[in-house]
């Protein structure tokens, strides 16, 4: 016990007679960044300049689902400003009952069809295509018919498709 003692009077001795200072210095630190706000989303406005495409007179036995009386679909994206995120155009409707019901829209006469197409590229029914500002996709609508069908009787034909833009 006396050996502990000792050594712990020797050495709280040693520090009492240490000269210790502590010095503060300090500098002045210069922070800069750049604050970016987002720019607020694109408003965009979808129109058309006729909500009905006219075929006219379609001869049924001309049909062929790709050239004979392909239509614009004249629509119009505008934006005030070019959108950031993606951008999907749908053309939404009900399928015929023929040629897979993929990219055929149903109309009013049984057998009778109508396809759409980018350019030249035939589109899903109901499926989203993804397309940039500065290269919209140029529609076009084009009456088609079931393989081997034959029409007995005329008469007018309607359909109905929505057509959807989305963008973020």
């Amino acid at each position: 016990m006396k050996q502990i003692t000792l050594i712990a009077l020797l050495l709280g001795g040693l520090f009492n007679h240490l000269n210790v200072q502590a010095a503060a210095t300090w500098a002045t630190v210069s922070l800069r960044g750049k604050l970016i706000v987002p720019a607020p989303p694109a408003t965009c406005t979808l129109s058309m300049s006729s909500n009905s495409v006219h075929f006219g007179d379609v001869l049924s036995s001309r049909i062929d689902g790709y050239t004979y009386r392909r239509m614009p679909l004249p629509y119009t994206l505008a934006c005030d400003r070019t959108p950031n995120g993606a951008l999907t155009i749908t053309l939404s409707g009900t399928p015929a009952t023929f040629g897979g019901g993929s990219g055929v829209l149903r109309t009013s006469i049984n057998n009778l069809g109508v396809a759409f197409y980018n350019g030249n590229v035939q589109l899903t029914l109901n499926n989203a295509l993804a397309f940039s500002y500065t290269n919209q996709p140029t529609l076009f609508a084009v009456p088609t018919k079931a393989a081997g069908a034959t029409f007995s009787t005329g008469g007018y034909f309607t359909a109905a498709a929505t057509l959807i833009v989305n963008y973020s």
